[in-house]
């Protein structure tokens, strides 16, 4: 499982009100998510320190370096207003091919995990065309774990308690869709 930490070094992402940067959060959570399924699956990472890596680059090193099987990439949302909310996830768009199929069951597993390990209602998965997708030769999924210009779940992303929430819901529908696969 290629886990990618969104942004980092000179690329902080989107920050909220209290300037933690995107990166850090993203990171942490990456991190997390690690620990959480290395009994279950192998994780391998993009990115462990804080540096800036293409987009080019993270696919690269999911199809080639790491051989990746799948591909979960960890943001945090941002929008104009200040009141949106909750967690989302974006898959490949496709009409039936292999990679678009398991990349949304992937998305809809991890979906099912965080809503369970937070208790918050999901604001869906979506097919898009997102460029971490392009050329990406292995099922993927980019999660949105919560918006950080939402002032009170800016507070909420940056604590380790609610973090570890996250990465728990993460690393449940990894988890379950891997073993769905195994079956």
């Amino acid at each position: 499982v290629v886990l990618d930490a969104g942004h980092g070094g000179t690329d902080p992402g989107a920050s909220g009100q209290s300037a933690i940067p995107e990166k850090a959060i993203t990171r942490a959570i990456t991190q997390r998510v690690a620990k959480l399924i290395e009994a279950s699956c192998q994780p391998a990472f993009t990115r462990t320190e804080d540096q800036v890596l293409t987009t080019s680059d993270r696919v690269t090193m999911a199809n080639v370096a790491l051989k990746g099987d799948v591909l979960v990439s960890i943001h945090v949302g941002a929008s104009a207003s200040k009141t949106a909310s909750g967690f989302e996830f974006f898959c490949p768009t496709g009409t039936g091919d292999a990679n678009s199929s398991r990349g949304l069951a992937l998305a809809r597993s991890i979906s099912n995990g965080m809503a369970q390990s937070t208790g918050a209602t999901p604001r869906g998965v979506h097919q898009a065309p997102c460029r971490i997708f392009a050329n990406l030769q292995i099922p993927g999924v980019l999660v949105e774990v919560g918006f950080i210009t939402n002032p009170t779940e800016e507070k909420l992303l940056a604590s380790p308690e609610h973090q570890e929430k996250l990465a728990q819901g993460i690393a449940n529908g990894i988890v379950a869709y891997a073993g769905a696969k195994t079956q």
